[in-house]
Parts: structure tokens; C-alpha cells; sequence
């Protein structure tokens, strides 16, 4: 099932997935795809089956057109979900098939990130994660995340798929994260970019560690002293 992952910012989305694969005989893939057109995109991350995400991601990306608003948007990736959990998942007699993707899209300044439980489609208030790697990107998300720029925002999602590829199983390969500005160019984020990220989250983070730590020494130091006044 692998990680992938989505946040709502102050002035856009970001969607990210790593290219771990578990259900196809190749390793690693790609899991995160978008689409810019002038004043609309539309960004699609999935965990499950590879073969199905691919299947939703192109009978989408041939239904929503840079005209299609939200509302209507919503409605046709509910659509293709029923179809493809119709034709395939509730056929599959075995119960191998199974997939669920993250959709973001942004129409003329607009910007929704939708997720599903099987046909059922609804806006995100937040953030929302699929996967095996779910349960840490989730804890990690909870914990940590506070709605900010979807530049700073970026910085974080490389964190969590950072974490969850070293942590949960079936999560790897490389991070793939897509920036959908409300105002500006869809992109997916460089390597360089999430390289830099992941080590500079990586420092604040051992920061945060040894100031925790020096604080616990000193708090064992002022015991003793305490303890020793008492004592003579």
C-alpha cells in the first residue's frame, strides 16, 4: 500500500507520495501526477494497486477540464470510483485489488484537496494520508502540522515520507511532492528542494532534542543539589 499524503495550506495544497511498489513486479513507480492549465490544475497521489491508480488517473485526467469547477469535479471522481470499484474491486473474488488515491484541485483560485471511503467522496478540512505508511504520516501530521505556505508546507510533507520510509513497511523509493499554489505554476518539487528540506527539518528536530536533553541534565543537577543541601 506504501504512503501517500495531503495538506490543505494557506494558499494552496500540497500532495506527496513516495514510488514504492507492492503490487506490480517492479520495485518502484510513479504515484503523484498533475496537471496545470492556466488558472486550473488538478494533482492525483494513490497507495494500492498500481494498475488501478493509473486507471482512475487517466479516466479523470480525460473527464476534468480546465472548466470543470470543484462541485462538479467532485461528482465525476465520485463517478469513476463507482465504476472502477463496479468493474473491478467487487469482482475480484480473491480481495487483492484495492486502491485509494488523494485528488487536489485548484479552479480559478479555488482549492480543494477530496478523499474517499471507497465511492464516497469529501473534501479535506486539513490533511488526510493512505497507506501502510498512514498510521505514522497521521501521528506525525497530528502531532506536528499546523496549516501554514505551501512552500513551508512542502518542507514538512518531506519529513513525513522521510519518516514513513524508514518506519512502516512496504514505504520507499524516492518522495514526490506537487505544490499546487493558488496563485501560480502546479510543479512538483525538485530533489534538491527535498533534500534541503529533509535536512533542515532533520536539524531543528535535533535541536529540539538536545535542548530536551540538557534541560532533563539540569533539572537531574538541581535534584542533587537539593538533595545534598538537605542532606548536610
Amino acid at each position: 500500500m506504501t504512503i501517500a499524503a495531503g495538506y490543505v495550506c494557506t494558499n494552496g495544497l500540497v500532495l506527496c507520495a513516495d514510488t514504492k511498489m507492492t503490487s506490480t513486479v517492479r520495485s518502484s513507480g510513479q504515484k503523484a501526477w498533475y496537471r496545470h492549465d492556466g488558472d486550473s490544475s488538478i494533482a492525483l497521489v494513490g497507495a494500492g494497486s498500481a494498475i488501478l491508480i493509473r486507471l482512475i488517473r487517466n479516466r479523470l485526467f480525460e473527464r476534468i477540464s480546465p472548466d470543470t469547477n470543484l462541485r462538479d469535479a467532485e461528482t465525476l471522481i465520485e463517478q469513476t470510483l463507482r465504476s472502477v470499484y463496479e468493474d473491478h474491486i467487487d469482482k475480484d473474488l480473491e480481495k487483492n485489488l484495492d486502491v485509494a488515491i488523494l485528488v487536489g484541485m485548484r479552479h480559478k483560485r479555488e482549492c480543494k484537496l477530496f478523499e474517499h471511503d471507497r465511492t464516497a467522496v469529501a473534501d479535506v478540512d486539513s490533511f488526510a494520508s493512505i497507506g501502510s505508511g498512514g498510521g505514522i504520516a497521521d501521528y506525525l501530521s497530528v502531532a506536528l502540522f499546523e496549516r501554514s505556505t505551501v512552500l513551508a508546507t512542502s518542507s514538512f510533507a518531506s519529513y513525513v515520507l522521510q519518516q514513513c520510509k524508514r518506519f512502516a513497511p512496504n514505504c520507499g523509493g524516492e518522495s514526490h511532492i506537487v505544490l499546487i499554489p493558488r496563485d501560480g505554476v502546479t510543479e512538483l518539487s525538485t530533489q534538491s528542494r527535498i533534500d534541503y528540506s529533509e535536512k533542515a527539518v532533520a536539524d531543528a528536530f535535533a535541536t529540539v532534542r538536545h535542548a530536551l536533553k540538557t534541560q532533563s541534565l539540569e533539572a537531574t543537577m538541581t535534584e542533587a543539589i537539593i538533595s545534598s543541601e538537605h542532606s548536610a
